[in-house]
């Protein structure tokens, strides 16, 4: 690039004095406009590689913990299974509405997409988070003397509460899809109401403290005997 500046500036310039006063700041802009581009290139591909991460983590850890609890609940008593039943249920939900935010994001095109995908993936992590939670307490309960422990798993505060907040999750899910879809072309990620639904689910995420680093690798062995 630097050659061909050279080159334009002495045909343009000839022998010139001002040629040697040009050519020097024409190679400088055109190094500086060179590193602009590739530095935004090199943050696109990052910020890319790093959403493709997460969500390939957060899919990895909910499929590992749902599957955990399936076949949990098959050894098990009803006491435990009706909130086995009801968090896989709720988990199922969100795939659908996961689903549905994807094909909205690929109907609203690039605008949409990398604010619509952050907020995905920070749900994800949040259902995972309370899978996780919600095995922690089954281990817990089932090691626990049963003189110790609630006669039913689901009057367990904790479960209790890990039931609250995704039921929380999804209804402020559902009101994000709506006022996305609503959107359409225009789509404005500082729309008031948008921004509201947002702030909603950070509040959600925080008001409940989930851990937000999920990501060890874990085991989580739950085959613990019944006191």
């Amino acid at each position: 690039g630097c050659v061909l500046v050279f080159l334009f500036a002495r045909f343009l310039f000839g022998e010139n004095p001002i040629f040697y006063v040009i050519c020097p700041f024409l190679g400088i802009i055109l190094y500086l406009l060179s590193n602009h581009f590739n530095d935004k290139k090199d943050k696109e591909i990052d910020y890319e590689n790093r959403i493709k991460k997460e969500k390939l983590n957060n899919k990895e850890l909910l499929s590992k913990y749902t599957d955990y609890l399936r076949e949990y609940r098959s050894d098990n008593d009803y006491n435990q299974n009706e909130v086995i039943i009801d968090v896989l249920d709720k988990v199922d939900n969100f795939f659908a509405k996961e689903d549905a935010l994807n094909k909205i994001i690929n109907l609203n095109g690039d605008k949409a997409k990398s604010f619509l995908e952050e907020k995905n993936i920070a749900t994800q992590g949040f259902i995972a988070s309370n899978l996780k939670k919600l095995i922690k307490a089954l281990i817990a309960y089932n090691a626990q003397s049963v003189r110790n422990r609630p006669r039913k798993f689901s009057d367990s505060k904790v479960v209790k509460d890990i039931l609250n907040c995704i039921d929380e999750i999804s209804n402020t899910y559902d009101k994000l899809l709506d006022e996305v879809a609503k959107m359409g072309d225009d789509f404005n990620p500082e729309d008031p109401g948008l921004k509201d639904l947002v702030e909603n689910l950070q509040e959600i995420r925080n008001a409940n403290n989930i851990e937000e680093d999920i990501a060890e690798d874990d085991e989580i062995h739950l085959f613990v005997t019944s006191s």
